[in-house]
């Protein structure tokens, strides 16, 4: 059986920017962010990945047609070949009755809500329905698949069957959390190769992905996007300034809450008004207690809902989807406060994954399993021939030689040695979020001022940002504190460097000493566990800064041409494509 997940909605950027404004810092607003594909053949993931990475716009919520047909191309089928189209939400005429059921129960006046009402229905019927769907996709791919042919996979359910399928099926307590999926923001339960049961549905308003969205608007970054800066932020705020967590939110009995910051759907001015009423005029301080604040909620509420699941299910292990899941400091705190023998974390925990998770649900629900290597290297691969001619197409403005093996990991070694940073391209392209060591920026994390360099010179952001360590897998605990963790493939946990190794990698660390490791094997990646192999041989300390290979407001590269163009425009000093070492020609003094 050939299942392709799909996740984009062609029409929805127009209308939400029609409708709700959402442009510029509210572009990412409610769905369809993160368009992504996947194909599984027979049981097994083929291929998957971003759309965003095709069509070069970053969060892109567009139909991911040229993702659709790389993951055939990689498959090696054709559209009229895919058995069923496996969409990850499901919105259909009972979702949509409900919503409006709520916006008439409400205190809103009579105009507002009819107001409201008129837009949610245009976008359910030209982004939405079912109907809808079907015929986006037909027109899109040149098809005419009737609905025989489309599965609506509930948007949580997408999410848990990814982190099931990631954690090699294995039998697991589960929490999914983001923004919203139709009408719920989390989802608790348990789930093994039998079957899964769901404890407790979180219901829109309450949601938060959604909080945490508000308060990153508000502080002037990209809802949807970077709520990674104000998780970065948070650690500014030495210790608890005293704000009354119980006037945002109220714990309930089994893993529930009640938020009581403003429902504002349409528009902005209810929360606004309240977090400037609570948190007095904006100033750089008042941000980073903002920032504490709404970190030091989410870890509370999350921990409450684990608590939960430690009481519901015998399972000893837990997985946590969707885009709270990218939360990775709060990630490593419930890894050592749970009684969970161990926590995951997916490469594609946000909207990324839910292609993944739409058509493994179709594999689950025959339960014809077929073992599997989980990784995340699922993308295009290119041809020593086509990497070659992206370095040919601007020899005005490169030179590049070609290295193999010791001899190009020796000159590696003393670029990085020399502070030099280089952009890495090889292999397949990762999917998810996270640099993941194929479309990497690598540099040394000896010296001090490496995190200041990269940021000003190569990915042109904000100064307080962090960087991660990749290290090879055998030393993390030499340098970190993994606690329950033996291995950290995917960057999606942080962990405390131990204070006699700080010294030895400052620039792989936040200013609080920690670090979102990513550990890696030879079986993993061969090629960057030999460059890193190389490196600690060289230096003592086989840990690298690994970030992904783009630069601010643009997606992570995926093609020879997008790494070249990335190189030349940006401070990185060294292009390794493959085997082939690329350096910029300096031009002629005036």
């Amino acid at each position: 059986m050939i299942v392709l997940g799909c996740n984009g909605f062609s029409k929805s950027a127009a209308f939400f920017g029609a409708y709700f404004g959402s442009v510029g810092n509210d572009r990412n607003l409610l769905m369809g962010h993160d368009a992504s594909a996947a194909l599984f053949k027979d049981g097994v993931l083929i291929a998957a990945a971003e759309e965003e990475r095709f069509n070069r716009i970053k969060k892109s919520p567009d139909f991911p047609e040229q993702a659709v047909r790389y993951c055939l191309q990689e498959g090696g089928v054709s559209v009229e070949d895919v058995d069923l189209v496996a969409i990850p939400w499901d919105c259909n005429e009972a979702w949509i009755s409900g919503i409006f059921s709520h916006i008439f129960r409400g205190e809103d006046k009579l105009e507002k809500k009819v107001e409201l009402y008129e837009k949610l229905k245009t976008m359910y019927y030209q982004v939405a329905s079912h109907e809808t769907v079907i015929q986006d996709f037909n027109c899109r791919m040149g098809t005419d698949f009737g609905p025989e042919r489309f599965v609506f996979v509930p948007h949580h359910l997408a999410h848990m069957m990814a982190g099931f399928y990631v954690s090699d099926l294995r039998p697991s307590a589960f929490l999914v959390t983001d923004g919203r999926g139709e009408a719920f923001s989390a989802s608790l339960g348990e789930i093994d190769r039998d079957g899964f049961h769901i404890f407790d549905n979180v219901s829109i308003p309450n949601s938060l992905g959604v909080l945490y969205r508000k308060f990153t608007r508000y502080l002037g970054f990209t809802p949807n996007s970077d709520e990674y800066k104000v998780m970065a932020l948070a650690p500014f705020v030495k210790q608890d300034p005293g704000y009354d967590v119980e006037a945002f939110i109220e714990l309930l009995p089994e893993g529930r809450y009640q938020l009581k910051v403003p429902d504002d759907v349409d528009g902005h001015t209810d929360y606004y008004r309240f977090f400037e009423a609570y948190f007095g005029p904006r100033s750089e301080s008042t941000d980073h207690k903002m920032a504490w604040f709404v970190q030091h909620l989410t870890e509370l509420a999350t921990l409450h809902q684990v608590r939960y699941l430690e009481q519901r299910s015998a399972h000893d292990h837990l997985f946590i989807e969707g885009g709270v899941a990218l939360n990775c400091v709060n990630n490593g705190k419930l890894l050592k406060q749970s009684r969970f023998k161990d926590i995951a974390v997916s490469f594609a925990a946000s909207d990324t994954g839910v292609a993944i998770g739409a058509a493994f649900y179709q594999v689950y629900q025959t339960k014809a399993f077929t073992p599997h290597t989980i990784t995340p290297y699922l993308g295009p691969e290119y041809s020593d021939e086509v990497m070659r001619q992206a370095l040919e197409a601007r020899s005005d403005a490169l030179r590049f030689e070609r290295l193999e093996g010791a001899q190009l990991r020796e000159r590696l070694v003393g670029y990085l040695t020399e502070k030099k940073i280089l952009g890495w391209f090889q292999g397949r392209m990762e999917s998810g979020p996270r640099a993941l060591g194929n479309r990497s920026i690598l540099a040394s994390p000896q010296f001090d001022d490496m995190k200041d360099i990269i940021n000003a010179k190569v990915k042109y952001r904000e100064a307080f940002r962090p960087f991660a360590g990749v290290m090879v897998e055998e030393a993390a605990p030499t340098y970190f504190e993994l606690g329950k963790k033996q291995t950290s493939p995917y960057m999606t946990f942080v962990f405390d460097v131990k204070p006699d190794m700080a010294a030895r990698l400052p620039s792989a660390l936040h200013f609080d000493d920690t670090s979102r490791l990513q550990t890696v094997t030879a079986a993993q990646n061969a090629k960057l566990y030999a460059l890193l192999t190389a490196f600690g041989e060289k230096t003592g300390t086989p840990c690298l800064i690994n970030t992904s290979f783009n630069v601010a407001g643009e997606p992570v590269v995926c093609s020879p041409r997008d790494a070249v163009n990335t190189f030349l425009n940006s401070g990185i000093d060294v292009l390794v494509l493959g085997d082939y070492v690329a350096h910029k020609i300096e031009p002629p003094s005036a």
